[in-house]
């Protein structure tokens, strides 16, 4: 099945139907999406999430791991939360948002999360295109795509008119420290089997 439920490209004359979290809504509450799947609105398409495997869930809960130990509770760390980057349009599903604790998860924006995180295989080039396009437009200053069969982490950091400044790419023996947490360390070569 594809993974867009989008229309095509525009032909000549025509204008792209642009869907927003209540369309999603709606459409899972009237039944023609399936509630029994995931999905995300990126730059108005309906995209369906993949189903995770089994390095993606180990390198996800290591990480969960990691910064629950590491960060203190004036934090929260969601695991797969809806995302609105805007009030009623384009939503994503990371795999792991950390934000304050004193915003409440329905109003966190993308200048509010201080690390956002996606463990990728087969969504590695979304992730590291559309997303990141995304999350650089609405001010998301700390996102990490982690590749969960190598263990190398793609870094975006500083969101400039709608594009990251800064992007990097970090090895498995690397020791990452995200920009907005204090004192968080991690390595991806020490995710457990």
């Amino acid at each position: 099945m594809a993974d867009t439920l989008a229309p095509g490209p525009p032909q000549d004359g025509e204008d792209r139907v642009r869907f927003t979290a209540s369309d999603v809504r709606a459409m899972l509450d009237a039944g023609i999406l399936d509630d029994e799947r995931r999905y995300e609105v990126i730059d108005g398409e309906i995209l369906e999430m993949m189903v995770h495997n089994p390095p993606h869930m180990r390198v996800k809960r290591w990480l969960l791991d990691q910064l629950y130990r590491q960060l203190d509770r004036s934090y929260w760390i969601d695991s797969e939360p809806s995302f609105y980057v805007e009030p009623d349009g384009d939503f994503t599903v990371p795999d792991i948002i950390v934000y304050p604790r004193q915003v409440e998860a329905h109003l966190l924006r993308g200048p509010d999360a201080l690390l956002v995180i996606e463990v990728a295989d087969k969504s590695l080039k979304k992730d590291r295109g559309r997303k990141a396009h995304l999350y650089a437009r609405h001010g998301v200053r700390d996102y990490w795509v982690v590749n969960a069969q190598t263990l190398v982490t793609h870094r975006y950091a500083d969101p400039l008119k709608g594009r990251y400044a800064s992007e990097t790419e970090h090895g498995p023996t690397e020791t990452l420290a995200p920009l907005l947490l204090g004192g968080v360390k991690l390595r991806m070569g020490d995710v457990e089997g």
